[in-house]
């Protein structure tokens, strides 16, 4: 299976070709408990193939189902076989070993050499009747549609904060401005804000970095939401946007939804930044008290 043929002078079953009959198809979904555990990226994915001739092939052991996982900025390619005739898997992908992006796509695979009858019913007769085919151990059968998963978005392992980008920016009106038309959320910043922003987040081991992220943040990520609102589903294809709409559903949430305002579910998708917040700065105050930093001022009258 270590080579994969890139022409198809012979019928493959595609979603933007016909060389099938109307009915038969090849898809897969990467179920909703995709995550990182440890050092694995974790998919559990099935497949629905609908077709005669190939499960044909696949039950005999003619032909396998698999899936393609690629990382092509560092060379990862690999193919996960599915066993027998078990349309479900969980694939474990070493998550050293892919960076950036993955993408996942099925494919039909021959497992030996084959011959195809194109009078078989599965096939277009207009195109292959009273044509035979002969084909290698390799040759692709069928492919699904190619699924991108990006390795940096929170659908898989950091938190919600991370679809967002600060950056400092000279000149400006305000303290605060988001941009929404990129894959991240872009929030330029004043020097000064900055400065307070880069203190509490990165010095003292970064103990309140998510408060001072969570502080930049919070008011932009109510906006997201209701831009989210305002917009189609077709207008909501950014990274930042399917992150959103991804951690919402874990909640049970239906972020399009007027249920649940604004700014309380942006506390909620920040893990209750609001209260972990005002902890964090009672904690801070109660230490600074106890080591004698703070001193009340008593009146002296």
């Amino acid at each position: 299976m270590a080579l994969l043929k890139a022409d198809y002078p012979y019928p493959v079953l595609l979603p933007d070709n016909d060389d099938y009959v109307s009915g038969c198809r090849f898809s897969f979904e990467i179920g909703d408990a995709a995550c990182v555990e440890g050092e694995y990226i974790v998919l559990p994915v099935s497949y629905e193939l609908v077709g005669s001739m190939l499960n044909g092939f696949c039950s005999d052991g003619a032909a396998v189902v698999a899936l393609s996982v690629e990382s092509s900025s560092v060379s990862y390619n690999r193919l996960f076989v599915f066993s027998g005739d078990c349309a479900e898997s969980v694939i474990k992908i070493p998550r050293l070993d892919v960076k950036d992006k993955i993408d996942v796509q099925c494919l039909v695979i021959a497992a030996s050499e084959l011959k195809i009858d194109g009078g078989m019913s599965d096939l277009n007769s207009d195109y292959f009747q009273n044509t035979w085919f002969s084909l290698e151990k390799g040759d692709v059968l069928a492919k699904t549609l190619v699924h991108t998963i990006y390795l940096d978005d929170t659908e898989l392992e950091k938190p919600l904060a991370s679809i967002f980008s600060i950056n400092e920016r000279v000149g400006l009106d305000c303290d605060l401005v988001p941009m929404y038309d990129q894959q991240k959320i872009n929030i330029d910043v004043s020097p000064d804000l900055y400065r307070l922003y880069y203190d509490y987040a990165y010095k003292n081991g970064g103990v309140l970095e998510r408060f001072a992220t969570g502080a930049i943040v919070f008011p932009v990520l109510v906006d997201a939401i209701n831009l989210i609102r305002s917009r189609s589903d077709d207008e909501n294809d950014a990274r930042w946007c399917r992150s959103i709409i991804a951690k919402c559903e874990k909640l049970s949430i239906d972020v399009r939804s007027d249920d649940v305002n604004a700014a309380t579910l942006a506390d909620k998708l920040l893990g209750g930044i609001s209260l972990g917040c005002m902890k964090a700065f009672d904690e801070s105050a109660n230490d600074g008290v106890n080591s004698g930093e703070f001193v009340e001022e008593r009146s002296t009258d």
